[in-house]
């Protein structure tokens, strides 16, 4: 086992008391259906510090650029706090997690039918969910993002992922000396946080 992964594995999510919802077109929210809920009991965040951002929005610019600009706006006016969008508030990638994801409370994921084939994305999910930041989904209705989708696209990741992209996410974890089925694992956990439960 290497060094980087000799700690032990962190918890899983408790989402036992979570309320289940599904967001519409219209951006409202009712019962359940496609296994995902807000986390009522999410693992807090090792820093006690107040963060810069409430939420940090991860989404494919394709599939959901428009809901992330608008789902910002409505967040910031709700909460009275910054929300951060990569298009907005990054000028450098290579700062995407100094400065995004490990300075916001919690990550949101747009769940599209190909974020998790972005590799931007997984990244995210998994510097979040290894530095004890709560994940939660946002389904997107008639993307068909599921517990069920999400972990048959972790399961295939190495070919259904293009090249460049299988290549910059390994680069990125050779660098962090950190195994792909530890990788695979922590993306897991960020978007199945109940995976024992029906679909």
């Amino acid at each position: 086992e290497r060094a980087s992964e000799a700690h032990s594995p962190l918890p899983k999510c408790n989402w036992t008391h979570a309320r289940r919802f599904v967001v519409d077109g219209g951006g409202g929210a009712g019962g359940g259906g496609n296994g995902y809920g807000a986390a009522a009991e999410a693992p807090p965040s090792p820093a006690t510090e107040k963060k810069a951002f409430a939420a940090f929005l991860s989404h494919f610019k394709l599939e959901a650029g428009a809901d992330a600009r608008y789902l910002e706006m409505v967040l910031e006016a709700s909460l009275g706090a910054n929300v951060f969008v990569d298009s907005n508030d990054l000028a450098d990638l290579s700062c995407l997690f100094s400065h995004g994801v490990l300075r916001s409370e919690v990550i949101v994921l747009l769940g599209t039918a190909s974020v998790l084939l972005r590799p931007w994305c997984l990244l995210e999910l998994y510097e979040a969910r290894k530095s004890g930041i709560p994940v939660l989904t946002l389904a997107l209705h008639g993307q068909g993002m599921t517990p069920k989708a999400a972990r048959a696209s972790l399961a295939e990741l190495t070919t259904t992922l293009s090249a460049g992209a299988l290549q910059q996410v390994r680069s990125y974890l050779s660098e962090q000396d950190v195994s792909w089925e530890r990788f695979v694992a922590l993306v897991g956990e960020a978007v199945d946080p109940r995976p024992d439960e029906p679909d």
